[in-house]
């Protein structure tokens, strides 16, 4: 874990607005999201088996910058993918921080836990919308800000 690039304090993340899965005319940037999911993930594990608090300040931070910029997932049907799998990755990085780190106050935990919450309804929603709809549905994901 500690060779892993995505675990390092030096991670700079690349939070966006928008995320692209495979569709044109928008050049495809879900790697940005899927590899600062990784390190949210790779930086609050090392920071649960390590105990250093940078860890999970550096995992809060990445967490924090993807909440504040994210409006969208757009594209083909992979974004419906992206949302579930990188969703998930973040989710897990989030749950690890809010089970055990203390000096995080109780306002931010519930705040956070009411925004994935929030999250994963409309991303449960979308997807039954569509399993039920013969057409595809043209829709955005919201992540609300704190998750």
């Amino acid at each position: 874990m500690i060779a892993n690039r995505h675990a390092s304090l030096d991670w700079t993340q690349r939070p966006q607005e928008a995320i692209y899965c495979g569709a044109p005319p928008h050049a495809e940037n879900f790697p940005l999201l899927f590899n600062d999911a990784a390190a949210a993930y790779a930086l609050a594990l090392r920071w649960k088996v390590s105990c250093d608090d940078a860890y999970a300040g550096k995992a809060i931070d990445i967490l924090n910058a993807r909440s504040a910029s994210l409006e969208m997932i757009d594209g083909s049907s992979d974004k419906f993918l992206a949302s579930g799998i990188y969703g998930y990755e973040l989710a897990n990085a989030t749950e690890i921080l809010l089970t055990v780190y203390q000096t995080c106050g109780q306002r931010r935990r519930e705040r956070w836990l009411h925004e994935a919450n929030a999250f994963w309804g409309s991303v449960t929603e979308v997807s039954q919308r569509t399993q039920e709809s013969a057409t595809p549905v043209n829709t955005s994901f919201i992540c609300p800000a704190g998750f």
